[in-house]
């Protein structure tokens, strides 16, 4: 099962519009003001899209458009207070994990960038909660793909998101790390938080091979 979240951060339309587009997910999920976008896209850039949950407290959507979906029967609404101690993303990611149980489940989040730099950090120590179900999880917009990675992974060109490539620690230290495939090559290598060694590689080979024996990582694909 593949699922999609639309949420309210920056969202390049062009780009969002040819995502969906090139994608095929199974269940929608749209956050709050990003109904604002989805609206735009399915009557300006033609999307075809559907939407089956929305999600939040709804004090970003406009009320007219949420008036045109709330009551549709086929949409299930979630609201909740705005007095709360989740973010809506979060809520969203739960519904989707609660979504992917007892079945193989992948979760794409549209919209989880932007100039704020709280939920920006948040969303991606967000992506914690599915990985740690085992459920693959990922940040994408218009220049970047982030997903958090552990053991072996790897990075096929003819499927890249951009040019760099570049490791993070999400966890205080990583160890083990061995590199093939790239530009830079690592073996059996220690990183700790802080560290930015493991920023802007590239691939040199078709595939590109990441071993990481002990810790979480943050893996950026960026095209900028």
């Amino acid at each position: 099962m593949r699922i999609l979240i639309v949420t309210g951060g920056s969202i390049d339309e062009d780009f969002a519009a040819r995502f969906i587009s090139s994608e095929k997910f199974d269940i929608n999920i749209i956050v709050d003001g990003a109904l604002n976008v989805v609206n735009r896209l399915l009557i300006w850039k033609k999307c075809l899209l559907k939407i089956h949950h929305l999600v939040g407290d709804f004090d970003s959507a406009d009320p007219d458009v949420l008036g045109k979906y709330i009551s549709e029967p086929e949409i299930t609404v979630h609201k909740f207070k705005p007095e709360k101690d989740n973010t809506d993303t979060e809520l969203a990611v739960g519904l989707a994990m609660d979504l992917c149980r007892n079945q193989e489940g992948e979760i794409y989040i549209l919209g989880a960038t932007g100039t704020r730099l709280d939920h920006l950090l948040a969303n991606i120590h967000l992506m914690i909660r599915p990985f740690n179900k085992g459920i693959p999880c990922c940040i994408v917009d218009k220049n970047n793909r982030v997903r958090l990675i552990t053991d072996t992974y790897k990075i096929l060109k003819s499927n890249q998101w951009g040019k760099y490539i570049s490791l993070l620690p999400l966890d205080p230290v990583l160890r083990g790390i061995d590199l093939t495939g790239f530009k830079y090559l690592l073996q059996n290598k220690t990183v700790s938080l802080g560290d930015s060694l493991c920023i802007s590689n590239e691939l040199l080979e078709d595939e590109g091979v990441i071993t990481i024996r002990d810790g979480i990582a943050i893996l950026v694909e960026s095209s900028d």
